[in-house]
Parts: C-alpha cells; sequence; structure tokens
C-alpha cells in the first residue's frame, strides 16, 4: 500500500515510459507452471500507450508490441483497453506519475507494478555500483525466491552473493557471475539467454527468468 500523490489522477499524469512487470498464473490446472512479464509502456498523455513485453509463460519465451487504449477516473483507476477488440484487457492503479499496481484482466491474473523509467539512452555503463536484490512475492509453489547482493563496475560483468530458498532446498553464498547486454531503450540479456531484464534507473532493475517454467520477477536496487 502506498500513499497516492494527487496530481496523479488525470490522464495527462501518464506521459512517458515506464518499466513495468507482472506475474501470474502459467496453467491454472498445473501449480508449478507460472507467467512473468516485463517490458515497457509508453504513455502519450492523451489516452494512448505503445507497449513492448518479453513474457516467460511455463517457459515458453516471446517478445510483443502492441498499441492500447487508456483512460484515468478521478480515484486514479486506469482501464488499458485492446482498441481492436474494445476488450479492456487491464486495469491499474495510479500512485505517481507513470506509476502504480497493474493487473491483467485473462486466466492467468498476472499483477505487478509499473515505474517511471529515467536516466537513458541507457549502456552497460547504467548499470555500476553495488545492488541489493530481490524476488518479488511468486504466483505458484515450485518458483524459487532468492535475495543477495550483486555489482558492477560498468563493463557489463555483474558479480554477485546470492541465497536461493526453493520448496525443495536452500542453496545459500551462491557465488555467480554472468556478462550482460544492454540496449539504449533499457531492455538487456544475458549471454547464456537465461536473462531478460529492463533498467528502470541506473539505481533499479527488473529482471526475469527466461527460462524456468516457473518464471520469478527480481528487483535489484541501490
Amino acid at each position: 500500500m502506498l500513499s497516492q500523490n494527487p496530481a496523479s489522477l488525470s490522464s495527462a499524469a501518464l506521459k512517458g515510459t515506464s518499466v513495468f512487470y507482472n506475474v501470474g498464473l502459467g496453467n491454472p490446472t498445473n501449480p508449478l507452471e507460472a507467467d512473468a512479464n516485463v517490458g515497457l509502456i509508453e504513455f502519450d498523455g492523451f489516452g494512448s500507450a505503445s507497449v513492448t513485453v518479453d513474457e516467460n509463460d511455463s517457459g515458453k519465451l516471446s517478445n510483443q508490441s502492441m498499441d492500447l487504449k487508456y483512460s484515468v477516473a478521478v480515484n486514479g483507476r486506469v482501464e488499458l483497453v485492446d482498441p481492436t477488440s474494445t476488450d479492456t484487457v487491464a486495469v491499474a492503479y495510479l500512485v505517481d506519475k507513470d506509476t502504480g499496481f497493474t493487473m491483467n484482466l485473462d486466466s492467468a491474473a498476472a499483477a505487478g507494478f509499473f515505474e517511471q523509467q529515467t536516466g537513458g539512452p541507457f549502456s552497460k555503463a547504467s548499470i555500476s555500483g553495488s545492488y541489493v536484490s530481490g524476488t518479488v512475492d511468486p504466483a505458484v509453489t515450485d518458483s524459487g525466491v532468492s535475495s543477495g547482493v550483486i555489482a558492477s563496475s560498468g563493463n557489463g560483468t555483474l558479480n554477485g552473493t546470492l541465497d536461493d530458498s526453493h520448496w525443495a532446498s536452500l542453496l545459500t553464498t551462491q557465488q555467480v557471475s554472468v556478462q550482460v547486454t544492454i540496449g539504449t531503450d533499457g531492455r538487456g540479456t544475458d549471454t547464456q539467454g537465461r536473462l531478460i531484464f529492463y533498467v528502470v534507473s541506473p539505481k533499479k532493475v527488473v529482471l526475469m527468468n527466461a527460462t524456468s517454467i516457473s518464471p520469478t520477477i527480481s528487483i535489484f536496487q541501490r
């Protein structure tokens, strides 16, 4: 629960690019499968938005782009509508400019958050310093959770120590090292294709597991 900025309760408050993430069910009949997505949503301030999203639905990875229409109620409730079908595909509640809670209106029941992106254009140097990491609340019981510290000198190499908890095991003080590439829009991947992430700002990154059938979202922040 976050305090709401009254100045954000209009369509004009949605103008710019935000990073978003959602986590939900992959297969409602299978408690092992999750659906996670992360991406960018660009609002024009007048009721139109463009979305680019990477989705891991039960281990099946896809990248999609779509255009949506949106409207903002006086209480900050946002409806995101597919203009081709006129169906409301998601709802959100604004916390501040280009920032709020969101939920998809499909069988995955994915919920998450979106936050204004700042600091672009981005590069490997955009991730520099020490970050604390943690997993967003998972959607299914088979998803593991982790926390730890990650450090980068801004050259694309990330080194860290993670504690990982899964229903069947607990692994502590794991040493990790990955090489990453980052586009000017803030989208990044590791060289082995296991991770997809988006830079919110040089102080915050949202990361999705790209290979697991029980994907999770993690936040890296300094």
